[in-house]
């Protein structure tokens, strides 16, 4: 490798704002050899991330246009302009217009990573997702009922999806030790429907009679602040529950809480949860797929069924009462991040699938010229 130049990759991904697939991004850039590979990464919306990443002499360029098609040609005419040898994307949206552009404009190796759950999309965008596939040479997950589903629906072959966890860097999460003298749950997600804040406030309703000084702290924003404000007053916990809006020292709101509760309907893999796993605060999460495969019930937190306001209350009551199990789940919750998902694994994982579809697209051009 040193006697070549670096290794030409773009990456194309819809945000930069405050999110766990953007800080994902963030760490493999920040992780891989710069003497390999010149980074370049392509974003529709300017954001927190713009520039962290900038502060690792990588270049972002921040497309914003009203209309699709022109911001299209512009994806299109940057990767023709920088003639990468790898288009990476990041995410459904940067995945149809980052692939599509990759495609017209000769790109030999395409790669895409999944951050949610795929059986969500509409009809229209699975019939995309069939077409693109044919010319990716990568799908990595970083779930695997993401990549079971491509499998299973016919999207393409086993070999042609991984499944490559988040990594998460514990040199970044202290551990904390949840027994303190008070109850302070938190939520990091923006207020969209499949969130489901409301578990949460159902359930602090059904606990503030038997701990009136309960704390829950919510940090996020989105379309739904507003409703759940209004949800907040009518159970009359505006003392009880705070909302932090977006949250950028994350690792400062983690501190200020002892228990971390997750209420979604669904989930690909929560960056949100491991940053909670790996402080060591106990976590209780619902059970969906993604989080069932960060969480095992009883053995490093615990599971609720999704929508539950009962079961989530008697779950956070169970730990508040066993101060033993809260610390024993936390530090169960951060062996299993260390164990499994850190950061230099997910990078030397993504270094290893570069190198190898790179060598299959020379093999490939090899036999062609013969």
């Amino acid at each position: 490798m040193s006697d070549r130049k670096p290794i030409v990759i773009v990456y194309c991904i819809a945000s930069l704002e405050l999110g766990g697939a953007e800080k994902q991004l963030y760490l493999l850039l920040r992780g891989l050899d710069k003497k390999i590979y010149t980074l370049n990464v392509i974003t529709f919306y300017d954001g927190f991330w713009v520039k962290q990443i900038e502060a690792l002499d990588i270049p972002v360029m921040v497309i914003s246009h009203r209309f699709k098609i022109f911001m299209f040609f512009h994806i299109y005419t940057l990767i023709k302009k920088i003639r990468p040898e790898i288009v990476h994307t990041i995410g459904a949206t940067a995945g149809y217009w980052g692939r599509t552009a990759a495609i017209l404009s000769g790109v030999r190796t395409i790669i895409a990573s999944e951050r949610n759950a795929v059986h969500i999309k509409s009809f229209l965008k699975r019939l995309a997702e069939r077409f693109l596939m044919k010319y990716t040479q990568k799908i990595i997950c970083n779930a695997y009922h993401s990549a079971a589903y491509y499998i299973k629906n016919g999207y393409c072959k086993s070999e042609k999806v991984t499944v490559l966890h988040n990594g998460i860097d514990l040199r970044d999460y202290p551990l904390l030790d949840p027994l303190r003298n008070k109850i302070s749950i938190g939520y990091i997600a923006n207020f969209k429907p499949q969130k489901n804040h409301k578990m949460l406030i159902e359930a602090a309703a059904l606990l503030v009679s038997d701990y009136p000084r309960i704390e829950v702290h919510f940090a996020g924003s989105g379309e739904m602040r507003e409703q759940t404000e209004n949800f907040i007053r009518e159970r009359g916990l505006q003392k009880n529950i705070v909302l932090h809006g977006k949250v950028r020292n994350v690792q400062a709101f983690l501190r200020s809480i002892n228990m971390y509760v997750h209420t979604s309907s669904y989930e690909g893999l929560s960056n949100a949860i491991m940053e909670a796993m790996a402080s060591g605060l106990p976590c209780i999460v619902t059970k969906t797929e993604g989080n069932t495969e960060l969480i095992e019930d009883h053995e490093n937190g615990l599971l609720v069924e999704p929508g539950d306001s009962s079961s989530l209350a008697s779950r956070i009551k169970y730990l508040v009462d066993s101060p033993f199990l809260m610390r024993t789940f936390g530090i169960n919750a951060r062996t299993t991040i260390e164990c499994s998902f850190g950061v230099k694994r997910m990078i030397r994982q993504t270094d290893q699938i570069y190198q190898n579809k790179l060598k299959d697209a020379s093999s490939q051009n090899q036999r062609k010229t013969r």
